[in-house]
């Protein structure tokens, strides 16, 4: 069972949404070495940054990589390979703290950051594409724990948190942003 930060909220504001239950089976999809891709078509240049890099010119993901080096996992984000990130905000950050009761220094001093923080990862270019052709699809997390994906509406949903940016493209994997912390049982 996952938990994400937006079922607190809703659990504490009283307010219920509803997602219409799908009646087929997430499909599960074992790690490989060899990510699961489709054809991109673009004429965008090649980028240039790798996924750090990219995180830090957003300005939008301090916390995010204060946690990573917090952990010793931006190394890994930096290296050669493919990762797709599922990448907080501050602001999903700091909205996990207040439902928590905690500040930044006791959010960088959780024992299972890192494990959080894997949660985040998958092995692989998964695109946008990718997930909206195979949903529902279940993939195992870097954290050994399986994300769930849905499509509703042609709004993709990672264990019922929405992918609010898709597709940032890196040296060395993609970036989806997300509205809040994705949390594991």
């Amino acid at each position: 069972m996952f938990l994400t930060f937006t079922i607190v909220i809703a659990a504490c504001s009283g307010q219920t949404t509803t997602v219409a239950p799908t009646t087929q089976e997430p499909t599960t999809v074992a790690p490989t070495t060899e990510p699961v891709t489709t054809e991109q078509t673009t004429t965008e240049e090649q980028p240039t940054l790798n996924i750090i890099e990219t995180a830090e010119a957003a300005g939008s993901f301090t916390t995010l990589l204060a946690a990573l080096n917090e952990t010793g996992l931006t190394s890994a984000l930096e290296a050669e390979g493919q990762f797709t990130v599922f990448a907080p905000t501050d602001d999903a950050f700091n909205d996990l703290m207040i439902a928590l009761g905690i500040d930044i220094n006791q959010l960088l001093a959780l024992e299972n950051l890192d494990q959080i923080l894997l949660f985040h990862v998958l092995s692989g270019d998964y695109y946008s594409t990718d997930v909206e052709a195979l949903a529902p699809i279940s993939v195992a997390s870097l954290q050994g724990t399986n994300l769930d994906f849905t499509v509703v509406e042609g709004e993709i949903f990672v264990n019922g948190v929405q992918v609010v940016t898709e597709d940032i493209l890196t040296t060395n994997g993609i970036i989806h942003v997300i509205s809040a912390v994705l949390l594991y049982e």
